[in-house]
């Protein structure tokens, strides 16, 4: 069985991220339920490693996962069929990368996408406003995908410390599969050259760094 599960009040401290429940337990990376959504307790819990998920009808909960992915930016290197890709985005004059151009439409969009296997969205209304607040404040962005003017594709992302933690989404079902991932490649790019973060034009696309990507787990 595991260890019971804490319940946090407003402005607690999260415990322990090595208190999380284990690989064996019924909800492995379980660390905490309870809390609030405020941009505080948001930047201590990215700032931990802890993020919360959660489905309606249930309390906040709050995971920190062992082992996690981690994309070394520097080894990162694109495959040659999605630099053919890349290349042909950055060359047409219809489709643009953007940061920070419409971060609650990307929110509500990564809301309202279908996903596979899944019914429903674990990004609620609470969730959206407690986003869009950490936005305000400067520690969460958008980095889009625009095709004819229309939003395609986004990523969020969050830095702290020299990380960026990236979550990539699609805008619609049609989306075709490489588009939506050109926002995590952006976000890539301007982790590499930090002062790319400027809305990007088929004129000032950041260079790739053409090293091997390797996933490591920490």
């Amino acid at each position: 069985m595991p260890p019971a599960l804490p319940w946090l009040e407003p402005n607690q401290a999260f415990p322990p991220v090595t208190q999380a429940w284990g690989p064996a337990s019924p909800a492995p990376g379980l660390l905490a339920a309870g809390g609030e959504l405020t941009v505080p307790t948001l930047r201590s819990a990215y700032g931990q490693g802890i993020f919360p998920w959660f489905s309606e009808g249930q309390p906040i909960l709050w995971w920190s996962p062992d082992p996690r992915m981690v994309l070394t930016v520097n080894e990162f290197r694109l495959h040659p069929s999605l630099k053919k890709t890349l290349k042909k985005f950055r060359d047409s004059a219809h489709c643009e990368i953007r940061v920070d151009f419409d971060f609650r439409r990307v929110i509500e969009a990564c809301a309202s996408s279908p996903r596979d296997g899944q019914a429903g969205t674990w990004i609620l209304p609470d969730m959206v406003e407690a986003y869009v607040q950490l936005h305000r404040s400067g520690a969460a962005h958008s980095i889009e995908t625009w095709v004819n003017g229309e939003l395609v594709a986004a990523c969020t992302a969050w830095r702290w410390a020299g990380l960026c933690l990236a979550n990539p989404c699609s805008a619609g079902p049609a989306t075709p599969p490489k588009l939506r991932w050109l926002p995590w490649f952006a976000c890539v790019a301007t982790t590499v050259s930090p002062k790319s973060t400027a809305n990007k034009t088929p004129g000032t696309w950041p260079r790739w760094a053409p090293r091997k990507c390797r996933v490591r787990c920490f």
